[in-house]
């Protein structure tokens, strides 16, 4: 399944790949400083990795909760 992963100040659509007994990560998508599930982002997903799955209504929910938490107390997110 893939998931929302927060590297510094950016979030990406990630997904867990086991390779020659490792785990990889596979970057599905780049979301930016805001994590918003477009439908072009959607689409876009589906067309380059059509054999992951993907929970979209599960991860635009996760999504939009993460959105609303930093609004508390980082003012720097809030002047951009």
């Amino acid at each position: 399944m893939a998931f929302i992963r927060k590297r510094g100040s950016s979030y990406y659509l990630v997904h867990n790949v086991r390779k020659k007994g490792r785990v990889r990560q596979v970057h599905l998508a780049s979301l930016g400083a805001r994590p918003r599930l477009s439908d072009e982002v959607i689409d876009g997903i589906k067309t380059r990795h059509p054999f992951v799955r993907v929970d979209w209504q599960g991860l635009k929910e996760k999504a939009s909760r993460d959105l609303v938490q930093p609004l508390a107390n980082d003012s720097d997110y809030m002047r951009q």
